[in-house]
């Protein structure tokens, strides 16, 4: 009977589902500061690596360009 009768009535509305789960539409500053400090250092590495593969391939990109300024053209 309970079950019929739960079934019967509408659904929480929003802001109530978003409490009962702890949902917030805006981290609080804290949890967003934590999230900025979390992503410092996949940015820094993420540039390392882009900065390493630059010094790296740099010699085939300077040989590319070399052998492209001297060819004949028919």
């Amino acid at each position: 009977m309970a079950r019929r009768e739960g079934a019967r009535r509408p659904p929480p509305a929003p802001d109530e589902i978003r409490r009962q789960l702890g949902w917030r539409l805006v981290p609080s500053d804290s949890e967003r500061l934590l999230i900025e400090f979390y992503l410092i250092p996949t940015n820094y590495s993420r540039l390392a690596t882009q900065i390493a593969l630059d010094w790296l391939f740099a010699p085939v990109r300077r040989a590319g360009r070399r052998s492209q300024s001297h060819q004949i053209l028919p």
